[in-house]
């Protein structure tokens, strides 16, 4: 019995291998392709069948022209090899050592992979093909993946090491090229070990590794990007396709990399955290600057908080050139630690206008406080009102600044774009422990500075070596002199206003020579004809909490000479001095001597001598009623007397006869005699004069 058992198995063995030699035989004629489609045929769930097989011992098959269904969706391989392992069947799974997918444009869908889920892959590769995705297409794609794994239907590219190579991926509106990919693939914390790929003329190398469902950028370099302000609206409404390489660079770039986020977060590769990131050779925008070759190294900064939410962040740059709106920066360099107390600028160094410009110190949300501020050598030539305006623009929405060292050196600013135009050279400015913005309010509300000048000039006033010095402490502000030479004399001024006290009491000290009229006149009342020298002595002191306090409590006293004066007034009859039309002026000499000003809790009396020139300035102003305030001045003319409202601009006549040849002249042109009715307060002040003329 144990003997026919015996010999049964043998010849079982005999016929089995006999078949299985039969059958790798038959795989190696023609009759291969009818023995893979009967052993598809078994399985009616994919419609399997191939064009051709060829097959090499011992485990290797080549399928040709693969055609399957799955879910009503039609696949076509051109070319499928096939490594079957040496252990057929794995946890019930046919076992496959390797799958390579050869050549092709293949439509990816959900369901491409999915006759794959029931197989025991040991490696997955795709060779030289076009994919198709739903908002995506790639060119000449090489993939290799390592221990295959899916985990749900809808997976596209299996968990696993992979090494990918695509020529070109193109997806809204954008191409990456020439794309390198090393990666182990998760379903969380996944590791890109290497990467590199080419978009808009710019190279893109480095690592990356996801915590949870984010990126962290590790090594990454950044070379050749160039990011100006123009949008790709144009570009994003074009329908996804494989286009023809760009050999040249794009005419519209991005702004900014928010593009580019967008489309790594459309391949389930949101970065949200640099780790350390290098940018080289490359132009961006950055908000409202524009860097030009910039090189910038960036570490530690998580892209979903504010900025000001960096507690170990790192930023150093410098660059060629950097534009923000008007103003040009050559060769900046600076760097940036993020800290809880907000960003340290560190070393900020650049050329500016022909000069330089360099300072540090630390920006939080609102304030920024300079360690120290040094502008040397700086021409500010042009586009000095605009300047301005941006500076007293930025000081309202700073909260407060402060600089504890401030280090102006021979600089010059002109302005030349509205009247008056002014310039200053030579300009030299030292301050200590500076607090020059404080609830959004510019001012010198502490520390110390003193400015000075080799010259300034408004309009034709040129003022040599001034000087001005003034500090602030606990809220008291001391001018402790300014000092403006002039061509023929010299203006002086010191004053201190204390700001801790709520009535903010303060005092004045006035004095100057031969300061040109015109010169105090153009900013206050430009409408006024008159020019020629100033001189004063006053002083003055009152409260200034509000206009209340300060119009019931200016006093003061003090006397003023105007010489080598010049009244440019109209030579017209009564009837047509003051209408719209252009009447012929003549500027009449004048002179006011010891002009008496006299303040006393907010009244204000001014009166000045008769003179040789029959010239006088005379008037009352109540600071708490200066709609009935008057300031007439007059001068003697040949048989009139000429007069003007310095507030109302206005000019009035009166005739005098007291000659034959008045009366005579009068007769012959038959001028009309009757003086321009004037207010009550214009004809007290007038009469006042009369009286003190005649």
């Amino acid at each position: 019995m144990r003997k026919k058992l015996c010999i049964f198995v043998t010849a079982l063995i005999v016929v089995t291998a006999l078949l299985i030699a039969a059958l790798f035989f038959a795989l190696q004629t023609h009759y291969a392709k009818n023995i893979v489609n009967a052993l598809f045929s078994q399985d009616s769930t994919y419609q399997a069948s191939v064009e051709n097989v060829h097959y090499t011992p011992p485990l290797n098959f080549e399928l040709e022209g693969l055609q399957f269904q799955v879910e009503q969706q039609a696949y076509y391989l051109p070319s499928v090899r096939v490594w079957l392992s040496t252990m057929p069947w794995k946890n019930g799974k046919l076992a496959i050592d390797s799958l390579i997918i050869n050549g092709g444009n293949i439509e990816l869908h959900s369901t491409l992979t999915r006759p794959l889920h029931s197989l025991s892959l040991q490696q997955l590769a795709f060779q030289h093909v076009d994919l198709i995705g739903k908002e995506w297409s790639a060119r000449n794609v090489n993939v290799q993946i390592e221990q295959p794994k899916w985990v749900n239907q809808s997976q596209h590219l299996p968990y696993g090491k992979a090494l990918i190579e695509i020529e070109q991926l193109y997806t809204q509106g954008q191409a990456l090229d020439d794309i390198l990919l090393d990666i182990d693939n998760k379903a969380e914390n996944s590791t890109v070990y290497g990467a590199s790929f080419q978009w808009q003329g710019a190279s893109f190398t480095g690592q990356a590794e996801q915590y949870q469902s984010k990126w962290s950028l590790v090594n990454v370099t950044i070379k050749h990007l160039s990011l100006i302000e123009e949008a790709l609206e144009e570009a994003l409404i074009e329908e996804p396709q494989i286009h023809e390489r760009s050999t040249s660079a794009p005419s519209k770039l991005s702004s900014s990399l928010t593009e580019l986020t967008r489309l790594l977060a459309s391949f389930n590769f949101p970065v949200n955290h640099i780790n350390s990131l290098d940018i080289m050779r490359s132009n961006l925008s950055i908000g409202d600057v524009q860097f030009e070759n910039l090189a910038a190294s960036i570490e530690n900064i998580d892209l979903e908080k504010s900025i000001w939410d960096q507690p170990k962040g790192y930023l150093s740059f410098d660059a060629d050139n950097a534009r923000y709106h008007d103003v040009m920066l050559i060769a900046p360099t600076a760097k940036f630690t993020f800290s809880e107390l907000g960003i340290q600028i560190e070393d900020f160094d650049a050329d500016l206008n022909e000069g330089r410009i360099l300072f540090s110190g630390l920006i939080s949300p609102g304030q920024l406080a300079l360690d120290s501020l040094t502008l040397s050598g700086v021409k500010w030539l042009e586009n000095t009102n605009e300047l301005g305006a941006q500076l007293w623009l930025s000081s309202q929405q700073l909260e407060q600044l402060s600089i504890q060292s401030l280090n102006i050196e021979n600089s010059q600013f002109i302005q030349i774009e509205q009247a008056p135009f002014w310039q200053v050279s030579g300009l030299q400015v030292d301050g200590t422990n500076l607090t020059l913005v404080r609830q959004h309010q510019l001012g010198l509300w502490q520390g110390s500075i003193e400015l000075s000048a080799n010259t300034l000039s408004v309009d034709k006033t040129l003022v040599t070596q001034p000087i001005f010095s003034a500090h602030s402490d606990q809220d008291v502000l001391t001018i402790e002199r300014a000092i403006f030479p002039l061509e023929h004399g010299y203006f002086r001024a010191s004053a201190q206003w204390d700001k801790s006290k709520k009535s903010a009491p303060w005092s004045l000290d006035v004095e100057a020579d031969s300061l040109p009229l015109k010169a105090i006149l153009t900013p206050v009342a430009p409408h006024l004809p008159f020019d020629g020298l100033f001189d004063i002595q006053f002083e003055a002191k009152g409260l200034s909490g509000d206009y209340a306090m300060f119009a019931h409590s200016v006093s003061g006293e003090g006397f003023a000479d105007i010489h080598q004066g010049r009244a440019s007034l109209k030579q017209t009859p009564n009837e047509m001095l003051n209408d719209a039309t252009t009447h012929e002026k003549i500027a009449q000499p004048f002179s006011l001597d010891n002009i008496a000003i006299v303040v006393d809790r907010g009244r204000i009396k001014i009166k000045s001598d008769v003179n040789e020139d029959n010239a006088l300035i005379m008037g009352d102003l109540d600071l708490t009623k200066m709609a009935y305030a008057t300031l007439l001045y007059t001068h003697q003319e040949p048989c009139q007397r000429l007069w003007f409202d310095l507030f109302t601009g206005k000019q009035y006549l009166t005739k005098q006869y007291l000659t034959k040849q008045c009366e005579s002249a009068v007769s012959e042109t038959k001028v009309d005699s009757k003086t321009k009715e004037m207010e009550p307060t214009e004809t007290k002040a007038a009469q006042e004069l009369e009286v003190q003329v005649n």
